[in-house]
């Protein structure tokens, strides 16, 4: 979906989808409910991204979004938000991300539960990407620590990733940037899938 405001996705089976749940550029978006698997292709169960559908001078938003209640099996990515292409003079804004509740077990290739891709400068996200308000709280989370970039379930290019506050989800192993040691819980039995 590009473009997208006022969207519910909801209820729905994706197995083996070409892109599962895809949103480019959205405004106040509810994916809940959905159950999405992969056997063999190595997508992102959710993607989030921000990719310039004009060379005009423009923010563009992924903001206020609510991804609950989910699960997402034997993905590369359970869910990826990800800084795509546009220019310096362009802005792409990271706001009001709630991930909660939902079940992210198994990775394939070399991914991780919840990745963040985005380009830096200094040790701080570029000046054109903002990152605020963005939630993981509650959710389940494992994988086999081989099929994880360096073994870890959260990935960002930065540690602490800006803009997240993340607490009383349950890990299979400490994942990385995002991890609240007062509230989570890091339990190796927890099932790790294929």
């Amino acid at each position: 979906m590009d473009l997208g405001e006022q969207i519910v996705i909801r209820a729905n089976t994706l197995h083996d989808n070409y892109a599962n749940i895809c949103i480019d550029k959205g405004v106040g978006i509810r994916i809940e409910g959905n159950h999405i698997h992969n056997d063999y292709r190595k997508v992102p169960g959710i993607l989030l991204g921000i990719e310039a559908f004009t060379g005009l001078i423009t923010d563009h938003y992924i903001k206020d979004v609510a991804i609950h209640n989910n699960i997402i099996l034997n993905t590369t990515t359970g869910i990826s938000i990800w800084q795509g292409i546009y220019s310096f003079l362009q802005k792409g804004i990271f706001s009001g991300i709630d991930i909660r509740h939902n079940t992210i077990v198994g990775q394939r290739g070399q991914k991780a539960a919840i990745g963040f891709s985005y380009e830096t400068l200094l040790g701080n996200p570029t000046p054109n990407v903002v990152f605020s308000n963005l939630y993981i709280y509650g959710n389940i989370l494992s994988a086999h620590p081989d099929s994880l970039n360096n073994g870890r379930l959260l990935t960002a290019p930065l540690n602490p990733q800006p803009g997240l506050l993340a607490s009383c989800n349950l890990w299979n192993l400490p994942p990385g940037p995002g991890y609240n040691q007062a509230t989570d819980q890091s339990r190796p039995i927890i099932v790790t899938g294929k």
